[in-house]
């Protein structure tokens, strides 16, 4: 009797580090926030009016998921909101009247905006100052995306804390850098 409780222990712990193993690997990129643009990084808006930008990229779960809430909802009454859809030719799908779409490779994203992860938010004040640059949500895939919130927030002047960026690396650095954790964290294992 002794001998099949070992026994059964031992298929316990292994059973449950293989598990531990396999979600880690799935869960590879959403542990650890990307980073945000820094506060000196160059974003370019029109003079005069509030602009968000909602920088999303293709090939990222996590954009796509922002970009469905974009695309279910109506743009905030007196902000121009932009989407910067970073890919290698992808299409972006229809957005309603009111959205400004922008396409760019991810290598013009990281050269012109110093912006290498996405999904990002930023949210620029008429007079060209960045008010916010950060993520949606407060945790890791969150359900909660506050694009809204925060844009309303900001323009009424009210002290916002940016939010982590969780989601893809989407510049060639930050991929390399990926590229160097063992291959079952990042999922490439068999």
């Amino acid at each position: 009797m002794t001998r099949n409780r070992y026994t059964t222990a031992a298929f316990l712990v292994g059973w449950a580090t293989t598990c531990t193993v396999v979600l880690a690997g799935l869960m590879r990129s959403h542990w650890v926030p990307l980073p945000v643009p820094a506060a000196g990084d160059a974003v370019v808006a029109a003079a005069g009016e509030w602009t968000a930008w909602h920088v999303l990229a293709a090939d990222c779960g996590c954009s796509r998921r922002v970009l469905a809430r974009l695309v279910r909802r109506e743009p905030v009454a007196g902000v121009n909101e932009r989407v910067v859809w970073v890919g290698d030719g992808e299409p972006v799908p229809p957005m309603p009247d009111g959205f400004d779409v922008e396409c760019l490779t991810a290598a013009d994203l990281a050269t012109r905006h110093h912006i290498e992860a996405v999904p990002v938010l930023v949210v620029i004040a008429p007079d060209g100052v960045v008010r916010y640059r950060g993520g949606y949500t407060a945790r890791k895939q969150g359900f909660d995306i506050q694009d809204r919130q925060i844009i309303t927030a900001v323009r009424r002047g009210e002290p916002t804390t940016p939010l982590p960026v969780y989601g893809c690396a989407s510049s060639d650095r930050l991929k390399a850098a990926e590229s160097l954790l063992p291959a079952w964290i990042r999922g490439d294992a068999p």
